[in-house]
């Protein structure tokens, strides 16, 4: 009928307001916001010295000391972006929103792929992964959380499709499920 269509397109329309307001409130805080905490500031620091210096393999966290504490793959992502922007809270924190980004768009598309009707589901998943704390936090903190959160999420989409795949694809997504347990690894 026509109501409900008329009620399905408002609710999808503040779905996505919703979401672009959570999105846009993220990235103004990850752009005005000091680093917030001394785990925040001693990435930041990493990836700052080792842009400084050209610590790309090794991460440092001062000139003579190698940080082996935890996996580089988000140091990584903070130094290409302070490479790309400068280093700043907002270029740092930059890859943590993007990957969160991502997440965001896996979930939509595995809510999607789960037989609903509307749009409604996953944008209402989308808004879900963006506006809850874990999530919200992850995506504005030069952290190893977002690059690690992204990982589990490729793996899971993955293991998803393995199981409903037809035995020619099989392969891929059993290998895209490994190099995500792969990144895992790397990221915390």
């Amino acid at each position: 009928t026509g109501s409900a269509r008329a009620t399905d397109r408002t609710i999808v329309l503040l779905l996505i307001a919703a979401l672009f307001g959570v999105l846009l409130i993220r990235l103004g805080l990850n752009a005005l916001l000091p680093l917030a905490d001394t785990t925040e500031a001693r990435y930041g620091e990493i990836a700052r010295v080792g842009v400084a210096h050209g610590y790309w393999l090794m991460p440092h966290s001062s000139p003579e000391l190698p940080f082996f504490a935890k996996p580089p793959a988000s140091t990584w992502l903070a130094m290409i972006s302070a490479t790309l922007l400068g280093v700043s809270e907002f270029s740092l924190r930059l890859p943590s929103l993007l990957t969160m980004a991502i997440v965001i768009l896996i979930t939509m598309r595995l809510a999607a792929r789960g037989g609903s009707i509307t749009q409604v589901s996953p944008l209402f998943a989308a808004l879900i992964v963006a506006s809850a704390p874990l999530g919200f936090i992850a995506a504005g903190a030069v952290m190893t959380d977002a690059v690690q959160c992204l990982a589990v999420t490729v793996a899971m989409a993955c293991a998803t499709r393995l199981i409903t795949a037809s035995p020619d694809r099989r392969a891929r997504w059993r290998n895209g499920f490994w190099a995500a347990v792969g990144l895992g690894t790397l990221a915390k």
